[in-house]
């Protein structure tokens, strides 16, 4: 990961912090420049300043650029976080809600130069608006319906992947 105007990369990694009660575990985070890393990966990371995630049970949608796209199921929200400057933000709620419903992707468009977030339905899941799909432009800071895919075949998921804001749903079209 690194920010978009920094030539530095940085490596996020994530630890585990055991209790005997195994409700009481822990996750945290920490930032490593490419110099940083032990040559041993089994070495503790001493002295490296842990990070604490911004939102408890979360899960990374995606990463653009340094910036990580989450999404709690619990709150059915998505936040966007630069644990760089510890800085997030929470999207307004999409016009269809039930995230588990639609799958998500985050990128960059470098013609607009701003962050998007899509939001697809799940042909699969009996969506009411099957025939729309969902932008989050972050400089609008808004949600506009686009028109969605071509129908496809869902076969037990998808993922997305993002380059240059040209998305790849892997899956298998009609």
């Amino acid at each position: 990961m690194h920010a978009l105007r920094s030539p530095q990369k940085l490596l996020m990694i994530r630890h585990r912090k055991y209790h005997t009660d195994f409700y009481e575990d822990e996750d945290f985070y920490t930032l490593h420049a490419e110099d940083q890393l032990p040559m041993c990966p089994n070495r503790k990371y001493f002295g490296m300043p842990a990070i604490q995630f911004p939102i408890r049970d979360s899960r990374i949608i995606g990463s653009c650029n340094g910036i990580l796209c989450l999404f709690v199921p619990l709150e059915n929200r998505i936040s966007l976080w630069n644990p760089s400057i510890r800085c997030k933000i929470t999207l307004p709620d999409c016009p269809w809600r039930c995230y588990y419903m639609v799958e998500i992707g985050f990128g960059f468009d470098p013609i607009t130069e701003c962050y998007k977030i899509v939001s697809i339905p799940n042909p699969n899941c009996g969506s009411i608006i099957e025939d729309s799909s969902f932008v989050y432009n972050i400089k609008t800071r808004a949600w506009c319906t686009i028109a969605p895919p071509t129908h496809f075949v869902y076969e037990g998921g998808f993922k997305s992947v993002f380059s240059e804001w040209s998305i790849a749903l892997v899956g298998r079209t009609l």
